[in-house]
């Protein structure tokens, strides 16, 4: 917690595990594969405020089971470009939630990424909001894709979701605000 970290190395994990757990700090990564096994999360930022910074400059995430997550942000405040990167390349073996934001977390995001596995889902937010700004694109052919699945969050799309697989959704929404 409140510490500043920078990695390059590999980080691996198992089973409902976390591979890099960060509280009120500055993490910049440059590089390594992080490998993230079943029910597990790669990166987890808790309690980031604006002048925290999380900056995923390049590397690799390798999600090699099921029901896992790249990033969850936890009450924390990020912007892309300004304290948010998120530059690693991510392949996976099964279904996977890129971000998954939690307990009144906010996401003002801008990037391009594509979902490569079916079943996946691009961000899944709880409590929180997220605003895919102008300059998103979010694409997949697979099916059973989920742009964004909402419960109880604020969700703004000002970029574009192309999802082409059978049985997808753009936007999903329980009481939300979208």
């Amino acid at each position: 917690a409140n510490g500043t970290l920078t990695s390059s190395g590999n980080i691996s994990v198992n089973n409902k595990s976390v591979g890099l757990d960060a509280t009120t700090s500055d993490v910049t990564v440059s590089g390594g594969t992080h490998t993230i096994g079943k029910e597990s999360v790669g990166f987890k930022l808790k309690n980031f405020a604006a002048a925290n910074k999380f900056l995923g400059n390049s590397g690799n995430i390798s999600i090699t089971d099921e029901k896992s997550v790249a990033y969850l942000l936890d009450g924390s405040n990020f912007t892309s470009n300004t304290n948010f990167k998120d530059d690693l390349t991510l392949a996976s073996t099964k279904a996977y939630t890129y971000m998954s934001l939690i307990n009144n977390s906010t996401l003002n995001y801008t990037n391009t990424k594509t979902i490569a596995n079916d079943d996946s889902i691009f961000v899944n937010t709880n409590n929180s909001t997220v605003n895919l700004l102008t300059g998103t694109t979010v694409t997949s052919t697979n099916k059973k894709v989920t742009g964004v699945y909402s419960t109880r969050s604020t969700v703004k799309n000002e970029g574009t979701i192309r999802l082409m697989g059978d049985k997808s959704s753009a936007l999903y929404t329980e009481g939300s605000i979208v």
